[in-house]
Order: structure tokens, then C-alpha cells, then sequence
């Protein structure tokens, strides 16, 4: 939660840039209130950035209301500052989620808005261009942290992990590890719809046992196929990154070569992060547990994914 309250939204410094008129006011916060820093239409010069970085600064804040204007200015920049070799790794990747938990937010707020969508299918086409960026960028995405809730976190890791996944398994295509990217990005929404409280109960999240909810793959699917911007091959790992090899998953009992390739890819990051991140249960299980038990869980999940899943966690992306 905003520390101003929910009138004003943090913004990350290293997600700031030179600009010759800011089309928002600039807020930091002292003593609790907001107090102004730059007001919009004035520039943000390289000497604005270095003095927040001398003193510590790392968040400033936005109103609320110009949430759509910062989004839009990130999104009209992102292709320049990806491909700046001036900018850091960190600070590119610090760009990126900013915007990226920005459209997720707004993804699991109106999940049937076609633009919305559309958005968010962009933005893993910037997710899959930064991973190609080298050993440091995948290294950044792989050991990605989000501070926003649940489920915009959990969707963020799941994206970012399938994507560089796919790398390993021989997807070699932008475009197919744009749909993977796509898939795993939007692979729960259709929660929103069957259960919008599913993450916001108290104690320990109830398993899904009830037979509505353990169809919410299914509504997900149709809701993204009916917006029209999510790519065909993006609705397989939406509908079936519940199913498991030996046909005990969801909603259709899937087993064997019936499961895609993606879609195996996106149940092993799934499972893996929501047990490592259960919400509103702490720090869930140490990821060492996690995997131990994924890999001696003989039959649910694709074996040779999960070694290579398993390798990209423990690699340092060094060599």
C-alpha cells in the first residue's frame, strides 16, 4: 500500500528519464504528506536524477488520477530506453516492471477490456526483446521481486520465467516466446471472474476444490479468445497449465503428449512460484522444498522441462 494513501501512486527513480516537460507533478514523500518535487510541464534534467540519487531517493510519487499518463509515457519510451546501451540492465528492467505491474493492475481490474489486453500482449513482446539482451538481463528477470499484491506479482514471475524457459527448451521464435510470455501472463485471469475475493481471504489460501472455480482455465481461455488480441497459441497454457501428465489436473484431465509443450512450461513455473509465494501465509516454502518435492512428484510434471527449470534457478548466467 501507497504510504500517501490511495490518491498517489510510488514511482521507482530508476524508472524516471530525461524529459523536456513532465506531463505529470512529482511528489516526495516527508514526514508522511506528499510535498511537490517537479511540476508537470517543467523538465526533469540529469541533474534532478543524480541529486535523488545522492540522497537516497529511490520512490517518488504521481497522483493517482495521471496513472494513465505515466503508463502512456512509459510506453511510448520503452523501445528507445530497451534498446539504449547507455542505460543499465537494472535500470531498463526497473522500466519495464514498473509498467508491466502497472498494465497487470489494470489486467486483473477489467480482465474483459480488449485494450487492456492488448497492452499487456505488447508488453510481453518487451518482456521477450529485454531477455535477448544477454546473460545480465536474464539474470534480472529470473530473480525478479515484486512488491504489488499476489496475484500481479505472481502472474509478472510466471511470464518472466516461461519466457526465459522457453529459451532453454528450444523455443527460438520472438513471436512463440511472445504467445509463452502472453499465456503465462494471463494464465489466471479468469479468477477474476469466478472468484474475485479468491486471493484476499484471511488465513492460508483455500485450495481450489470447488468444481466452479476449478473451471476458471476454461472461462480464462474464452475471455482472452473473445477480446481478440491474444494470439491462438496463447490460449493453450491459459486452458492447460493446470493439467499433469498422468491426468490428475484441470478442468479437462489432460494427460501425456494431449498437454502442449507451452503449456507444460507454464504449469511447472506456476506451481513453483505459488508455492514458494502462497498469499497470506508468510513466506510460503523455501524454493529447496519446492523443487525437491516437484522433482519426486513422478508423473505430474514434464521431467526434462522441470531438470532444465531447475538448472535455470541454480545458474548464474555467467557462462
Amino acid at each position: 500500500m501507497c504510504v500517501l494513501g490511495p490518491n498517489y501512486m510510488p514511482v521507482q527513480v530508476s524508472a524516471l528519464f530525461v524529459r523536456k516537460h513532465l506531463e505529470f507533478d512529482l511528489y516526495q514523500e516527508i514526514g508522511g504528506k506528499p510535498q511537490l518535487f517537479k511540476s508537470k510541464n517543467f523538465p526533469l534534467m540529469k541533474l534532478d536524477l543524480k541529486s535523488l540519487e545522492r540522497r537516497g531517493c529511490e520512490v517518488l510519487y504521481i497522483a493517482a488520477a495521471h496513472k494513465g499518463t505515466f503508463i502512456d509515457v512509459l510506453s511510448e519510451n520503452l523501445t528507445n530506453v530497451l534498446g539504449d546501451k547507455t542505460i543499465s540492465i537494472s535500470n531498463k528492467f526497473t522500466v519495464l516492471s514498473q509498467l508491466s505491474e502497472a498494465v497487470l493492475f489494470d489486467v486483473f481490474q477489467t480482465p474483459t477490456s480488449r485494450d487492456v489486453i492488448n497492452r499487456a500482449v505488447r508488453q510481453c513482446e518487451h518482456h521477450v526483446t529485454f531477455a535477448s539482451d544477454g546473460p545480465e538481463a536474464q539474470k534480472a528477470l529470473a530473480g525478479s521481486k515484486s512488491g504489488s499484491p499476489f496475484p500481479i506479482a505472481h502472474a509478472l514471475a510466471v511470464s518472466n520465467y516461461s519466457i526465459l524457459l522457453g529459451f532453454r527448451c528450444g523455443i527460438e521464435s520472438s513471436e512463440d516466446l511472445r504467445s509463452l510470455g502472453v499465456g503465462a501472463l494471463l494464465h489466471e485471469v479468469g479468477k477474476t471472474i469466478i472468484d474475485p475475493n479468491y486471493y484476499m481471504r484471511p488465513g492460508k489460501q483455500t485450495p481450489i476444490t470447488n468444481t466452479r472455480l476449478r473451471n476458471y482455465p476454461k472461462i480464462g481461455r474464452d475471455m482472452m479468445s473473445k477480446t481478440g488480441v491474444v494470439p491462438s497459441s496463447a490460449l493453450k497454457p491459459i486452458v492447460e497449465h493446470q493439467e499433469r501428465l498422468d491426468g490428475s489436473g484441470y478442468p479437462s484431465q489432460l494427460s501425456g503428449k494431449q498437454i502442449s509443450t507451452t503449456s507444460r512450461i507454464v504449469a511447472i513455473c506456476d506451481a513453483y512460484d505459488e508455492a514458494v509465494h502462497l498469499p497470506n501465509n508468510g513466506e510460503g516454502i523455501s524454493p529447496f522444498k519446492v523443487l525437491r518435492r516437484m522433482r519426486f512428484d513422478t508423473g505430474k510434471f514434464d521431467d526434462g522441462i522441470l531438470v532444465e527449470f531447475i538448472k535455470m534457478l541454480g545458474e548464474d548466467f555467467s557462462n
